[in-house]
């Protein structure tokens, strides 16, 4: 697909787009809703600072609605703004969609969490008798990565049946023992698909359709994964190599995703399917309690069924976020105690949606962060210097350079004890563990869940 460049300005980055956060993390008094225009004024500032195209926010707490608006251009070349019932792909947050439609059928009674995934799709390999269901559902089953295979690649943009994209990976050894580890995969929702066509003998958008959109009546939400992406979506957007220019996102980068990425829905409705997945309108109390519940590792990685459970300054939610690199991001986050959820969907892929999120939470509640800045030697942060593998052919460098460590997307900020604040992404830990003054092992934490862990190489 041809690329059109949209906006030709120097690209400007943004270091703190919010109120930078530490460690200790207090409360200004009692939390208070914070007025529309001051959230407004939180967006409007986002927009103008990271070039997003367009969004749509959505803040509610309670029973009162905060901020639902539209902002920009859902396509710039057409000029069609965005509006509030605008599609936009919402990437990974389609995880928390078809987890909910494997509860769904398993409250139905057409399958269990609990069983072996070879109960209900016995022509794979002897895998399949040792991982779950709920494996799957969690990020445990120990299944490689599927981008990793040797012609993973040339599946993009393109539509294939579960069946053909698990041949990719069938005969690859396991990660890991499954329910032992968690490594973020593709490959896991890949077999989900197959098992809900399977079970439910119909295509898994119909599935989605059947057991999901049509129960909550979700008029600006549809499977789009496919080759006729609607016109009437959002058009996506990203930066071009050199930083320079914004130009359109490869829409075919929305093809294929399934599962695991397919989803194309409006703020609205992505708020209104979350408020009746956790009210246990959707999917039975029990089933919900199951979704929410993390496996037993050794680590704590706070992953449950297609959604993670996080913690901001004592304060617990539910979330998900989503990434394409067709040009969106999105961010859905639910603090249940609080009453409070907040909806992002962009058409900008580079765009911080995680910290427009936490600037409105830290409102809305009345929090106060900050972050440390501690003085560093130089050979103090040389102790942490080195790669991390993590999971298959991934890893993290950390550096010192200019007096500075850097790593996980930024300079370091150190908080004490070990532990580190990425610039911008106050929401980010990074904790080494240490032996004879020397990093040994590093493990990097995003809402006090654990996403990435590796011990240190010895040699580069």
């Amino acid at each position: 697909m041809d690329r059109t460049r949209i906006v030709a300005f120097r690209r400007t980055r943004v270091i703190l787009l919010c109120a930078t956060l530490t460690a200790s993390v207090s409360s200004v008094g009692q939390p208070q809703a914070s007025s529309p225009a001051a959230l407004d004024s939180i967006i409007q500032h986002a927009v103008a600072a990271q070039h997003i195209p367009g969004i749509v926010a959505y803040v509610s707490r309670a029973d009162r609605v905060l901020l639902s608006k539209a902002y920009g251009l859902a396509d710039v070349r057409r000029h069609q703004a965005t509006t509030l019932e605008t599609p936009f792909p919402i990437a990974s947050i389609s995880k928390t969609f078809t987890a909910s439609l494997v509860y769904a059928l398993a409250d139905r009674g057409r399958l269990s969490v609990d069983q072996p995934i070879g109960v209900y799709l016995n022509d794979l390999p002897p895998w399949k008798d040792s991982i779950t269901v709920k494996q799957l559902l969690t990020h445990t089953s120990g299944l490689p990565e599927f981008w990793d295979m040797p012609g993973a690649e040339e599946t993009r943009g393109t539509e294939r049946s579960a069946r053909d994209l698990i041949r990719l990976f069938e005969s690859k050894p396991l990660w890991d023992r499954p329910g032992t580890h968690f490594r973020y995969s593709l490959s896991s929702w890949i077999v989900l698909g197959a098992l809900i066509e399977h079970v439910t003998q119909t295509p898994y958008a119909d599935a989605l359709q059947q057991y999901i959109i049509a129960p909550l009546k979700l008029t600006s939400t549809a499977y789009c994964g496919t080759t006729k992406y609607p016109a009437a979506n959002a058009t996506g957007f990203r930066w071009d190599d050199r930083g320079d220019s914004l130009i359109t996102g490869d829409m075919r980068g929305v093809i294929g995703t399934y599962t695991a990425g397919g989803v194309c829905a409006s703020a609205i409705d992505v708020a209104h399917f979350a408020s009746a997945l956790l009210s246990g309108r959707l999917i039975e109390r029990a089933s919900l309690t199951n979704m929410l519940t993390p496996p037993a590792l050794t680590r704590k990685s706070g992953n449950g069924a297609g959604i993670f459970l996080g913690d901001y300054a004592g304060h617990a939610f539910f979330s998900h976020s989503g990434s394409l690199k067709a040009g969106f991001q999105s961010e859905l986050a639910v603090f249940p105690a609080d009453s409070l959820t907040v909806v992002l969907v962009a058409n900008q892929y580079d765009a911080n949606l995680q910290a427009i999120r936490f600037e409105i939470v830290s409102a809305v509640l009345g929090l106060a962060p900050k972050v440390l800045d501690l003085p560093l030697s130089k050979d103090s942060m040389n102790a942490y210097a080195g790669r991390y593998p993590t999971d298959g052919t991934n890893r993290l460098i950390f550096f010192e350079r200019e007096g500075r460590l850097h790593g996980a997307g930024g300079i370091l900020l150190y908080q004490g004890d070990h532990t580190f604040v990425p610039s911008g992404q106050p929401e980010t830990r990074v904790v080494f563990t240490m032996s004879n003054g020397k990093a040994i092992a590093m493990e990097l934490y995003r809402d006090g869940m654990l996403l990435l862990a590796g011990e240190r190489a010895l040699a580069p």
